[in-house]
């Protein structure tokens, strides 16, 4: 597993020299040669992807490793470790608690439903908190947030990796996620910028198939439109619209909801973050009428109750 690379190692043939190719302006018609890892301690072969456009995003142009391609061990592009890390750090939890674990096929499996049953007893206990403010020095309301902020440390240096590697071909060789005793695939799990089509089509056909709503981590720039209430301040992000199957459009606005409220300040608007939540879809029910040109839009919250649910999207 390792992190895109602006750079390579063109290998070029003898006797023309070893030079660093960029890719951006990387051709393979006029610069023939061997692709190889630019860490001098590393010889990884590596394959070149060109800037491309999905789904209206703008992809730049990366070198990534090829298929059974391994970097070397200290080679500073090499991951591996810090799944390593991620999973030692999982090792002090109790045996049947351990958010992060490794799975029978080597792989860590990141266990979603404990990471995140744990932020829904955190609300309550700020709930609790604020409807009794004598009880927050309570040892079970101190308790309840320590033991949750070691769990969301898990869940943010998981979100730093993806945000690192910013592809999931990489990430998911060595990482699987699960919620509820069920394996989620990496595409219904991550969404990258400009991918809320995506995910409301995924929201959707839970909705038909009956079946609950599991966590997500999403790419979503804060908006400077906010509000606050007496138990959270919400923040509005950009919003994006698609056309449905049905006809019409649909508006899908993702919200932020914020507790305790200096969570909000962590946010920079117009800055990317990765947000890792449960969806709670407000307004229009994720349904649109036939014949119906526009409905007013669908409301997807998310509740944040820790910094360790967001990191910053570098790409």
């Amino acid at each position: 597993m390792a992190l895109k690379m602006p750079k390579a190692r063109l290998v070029r043939p003898p006797p023309a020299a070893t030079i660093i190719v960029d890719a951006g302006t990387y051709h393979k018609l006029d610069q023939p040669g061997a692709l190889t890892c630019v860490d001098v301690r590393c010889n990884a072969e590596l394959r070149h992807v060109p800037r491309q456009s999905e789904n209206k995003r703008n992809v730049q142009a990366y070198f990534g490793r090829k298929s059974k391609a391994v970097h070397a061990r200290n080679c500073r592009f090499d991951v591996t470790a810090t799944v390593t890390r991620i999973v030692a750090g999982s090792a002090h939890f109790e045996e049947g608690r351990r958010p992060i674990v490794i799975g029978p096929d080597g792989r860590a499996v990141f266990r979603l439903n404990i990471v995140f049953d744990d932020i829904r007893s955190l609300a309550a206990l700020a709930d609790r908190a604020e409807a009794a403010p004598e009880a927050r020095e309570g040892a079970d309301y101190v308790a309840g947030v320590r033991a949750l902020s070691r769990y969301l440390r898990r869940a943010k240096a998981l979100l730093a990796l993806i945000a690192r590697l910013g592809d999931t071909d990489e990430i998911r060789d060595v990482v699987r996620i699960s919620y509820g005793g069920a394996i989620i695939p990496w595409r219904d799990f991550f969404y990258e910028p400009d991918e809320l089509g995506r995910l409301y089509g995924r929201l959707q056909a839970l909705k038909e198939a009956r079946r609950p709503l599991h966590p997500v981590a999403v790419v979503l720039r804060p908006t400077r439109e906010r509000r606050t209430t007496v138990r959270d301040a919400v923040i509005r992000c950009r919003s994006e619209e698609l056309a449905v199957p049905s006809g019409g459009t649909v508006r899908i606005a993702p919200c932020l909801s914020c507790r305790p409220h200096a969570l909000a300040g962590g946010l920079i608007t117009d800055r990317p973050y990765l947000v890792c939540g449960l969806p709670r879809p407000r307004r229009g029910d994720l349904d649109l009428r036939p014949g119906q040109d526009v409905v007013a839009g669908v409301d997807l919250y998310m509740d944040v109750v820790s910094r360790n649910q967001f990191a910053l999207w570098p790409h």
